[in-house]
C-alpha cells in the first residue's frame, strides 16, 4: 500500500471554502464593537492636559464581533489591597472586512455577557490564507463603555 499526501494532488481545502465558510462564522459573533483609531492628540480642561483623540472606523452604532478570554492567570502580584491580580487576554473576532491595527481600540457596547461590555486594546492581528474572520489578540483597558 503506497501513502498518498493529499496535497500531492492537489488542493485539500476546495476554491471558495472560506466564503462559503464566512457567513457561518459571522453567526457566532454576539457581541457589538465599535473599532476606534487615534487620530491625534488635543489639550483639555484648565491644566490643558493633553489627551488622545480617537475616530470610529466602523458604523455608527458598531459592528457583529466576539469577544472570548484567551488565556487568564493569577498573577504573584497583588494589588493594594491584597488581592491577587487576574491577567487576561482576549480574542476579538470581526468580520474579515475590518481590519483594525495595531494600538486600536474595540469597544464592546453589547453582548449577552455583560462582563465583555468595555474597552479593549489591539495588541496583534492574525493573518491567514483561508481566513473566514478576522481575529485580534487584545488586552482589557477598562470595563467602562465610554
Amino acid at each position: 500500500m503506497v501513502l498518498v499526501k493529499p496535497w500531492a494532488h492537489g488542493q485539500v481545502v476546495p476554491d471558495g471554502w472560506a466564503a462559503h465558510h464566512r457567513p457561518i462564522v459571522a453567526g457566532f459573533f454576539a457581541d457589538t464593537a465599535v473599532v476606534r483609531r487615534k487620530t491625534g492628540t488635543t489639550k483639555e480642561g484648565p491644566l490643558e492636559v493633553e489627551v488622545d483623540t480617537w475616530t470610529d472606523i466602523t458604523p455608527t452604532g458598531g459592528v457583529p464581533a466576539l469577544m472570548q478570554v484567551k488565556h487568564s492567570q493569577r498573577a504573584e502580584e497583588r494589588d493594594s489591597a491584597g488581592r491577587p491580580i487576574l491577567v487576561a487576554n482576549y480574542y476579538c473576532r470581526l468580520d474579515v472586512e475590518w481590519i483594525p491595527e495595531v494600538g486600536d481600540r474595540i469597544i464592546i457596547t453589547a453582548s449577552p455577557d455583560p462582563a465583555n461590555l468595555g474597552t479593549y486594546v489591539v495588541r496583534e492581528r492574525e493573518s491567514q490564507g483561508h481566513v473566514v474572520d478576522r481575529t485580534l489578540h487584545c488586552e482589557r483597558v477598562s470595563a467602562d463603555t465610554d
